[in-house]
């Protein structure tokens, strides 16, 4: 039978293992909620950088993994769902494409019920850049849009939020887009970036200045309602912001306007053009008028009804000078005295003399030159060594042509011709 004193002994030697085994229970307990402490039992990371975390409530446009620091498993919840339906093992990258807020649930079985940890973590996956609205004077256009009216925007993102707003003008630096309406001409382009990094631009081109039109005849500029004698035209319409979009030309004899993409064009045809330029943002150039001209006049001189040729002699009363092209002028010039007289559609030439006769249009295109002479005057032969039409001599004959008038073609006497 034991003694007093052994039971004494033996109970206390029972006390002081129990004291020992609660003391490695408390230090079991203590540092596996200091290594908890020094490293989280479950660790997020993204594709791009799966050797660094990230922070519990991230938000990422990419996709993102999770790594167990201890054996165990973590149930995940998918957005917009009520209950974890995956039980992932220890590393493991998601390939999610569902954008929205997952949750994390952690759980890690232990002998020691004081080493049990629950956590809940999540990460927000956004892969949606933000949308930028833009609008001319209050209405809707479309990114890329040509415009008139002042130029404003809006940017909105409806999960991650928006993190930046700026607005660029012409490709320079982007500044702070606060509301501002614009009225300066020029690309002003939008950039929006959301929280998770999600990037969208949106340009709009304000253009107030009609484009410009420039009209060449053989490579020379000319002026507006200029008449050519080119055989061709060259059209060419610049517009520096927005751009060309058509050239409109009445052709000659046309009734409405034709519309060209090109922003060069060449024409031929004799006649009125009528031109003008349109740009993207819908300016207009003022109309440009230009005349091709290259046909010469035609003339024509007739003696009772009958058309004389160049270098003919009448010796009627008179003749007619006839022009057969509107806004040409006649020449009418007198060989014997140097006048010139200028006529616009017809004359009657009644006077004795050799006349010269052509005619210019307004493009300076020259007619044929004809040449006329009226010569009424009896033609004279002097004769020598005749007294009262007597002589005892040889007879001599003499004749003179007059300057400005027929040429005396024969000389017959007893209608024998002398040489």
């Amino acid at each position: 039978m034991m003694s007093k004193k052994n039971k004494i002994i033996l109970g206390s030697l029972f006390l002081a293992v129990l004291l020992m085994v609660t003391i490695a229970i408390l230090v079991t307990a203590l540092t596996t909620t200091a290594n908890a402490a020094e490293q989280p039992p479950v660790q997020l990371f993204v594709e791009s950088n799966p050797q660094n975390t990230v922070a519990e409530g991230s938000i990422t446009n990419e996709r993102f993994g999770v790594i167990l620091a201890e054996a165990g498993f973590v149930n995940l919840r998918l957005p917009n769902q009520n209950t974890y339906s995956r039980n992932i093992e220890q590393i493991h990258l998601f390939n999610f494409t569902l954008e929205g807020t997952y949750t994390i649930f952690r759980f890690t079985p232990r002998a020691n019920p004081m080493a049990f940890i629950n956590l809940d973590i999540t990460i927000t996956l956004d892969r949606t850049a933000p949308t930028i609205n833009l609008f001319e004077n209050g209405g809707a256009v479309e990114s890329g849009a040509f415009v008139q009216g002042g130029v404003s925007a809006s940017a909105s993102d409806s999960l991650s939020g928006l993190d930046i707003f700026e607005v660029s003008l012409n490709g320079g630096a982007f500044i702070t887009y606060t509301n501002e309406l614009f009225n300066v001409d020029g690309v002003h382009e939008f950039r929006a970036v959301d929280v998770a990094g999600n990037e969208s631009r949106a340009v709009i081109t304000r253009d107030t200045v009609a484009p410009t039109l420039q009209v060449l005849a053989r490579g020379v500029t000319v002026k507006n309602y200029a008449v050519t004698t080119a055989e061709k035209i060259e059209i060419v319409a610049s517009d520096e912001l927005s751009g060309v979009n058509g050239i409109y030309v009445r052709l000659p004899n046309a009734s409405t306007f034709t519309r060209f993409n090109e922003s060069v064009l060449q024409f031929t045809q004799v006649g009125r053009y009528e031109i003008f330029a349109v740009d993207n943002s819908g300016n207009e150039s003022d109309i440009f008028t230009i005349t091709i001209d290259n046909v010469a006049p035609t003339i024509s001189i007739t003696h009772e009804g009958i058309v004389l040729e160049n270098n003919a002699f009448i010796s009627g009363n008179l003749i007619t000078f006839h022009v057969d092209k509107p806004c040409a002028t006649g020449f009418v010039y007198n060989i014997l005295t140097g006048e010139a007289t200028t006529i616009l559609n017809s004359a009657t030439i009644t006077e004795e003399g050799s006349f010269r006769f052509y005619a210019v249009d307004g493009a300076g295109n020259i007619s044929q030159k004809i040449t006329v002479t009226i010569d009424r005057t009896p033609k004279v032969v002097n004769t020598s060594n005749v007294i009262n039409y007597h002589t005892t001599q040889n007879v001599q004959l003499s004749w003179t042509d007059k300057i400005g008038f027929a040429p005396i073609v024969e000389v017959t006497v007893n209608d024998v011709p002398v040489a």
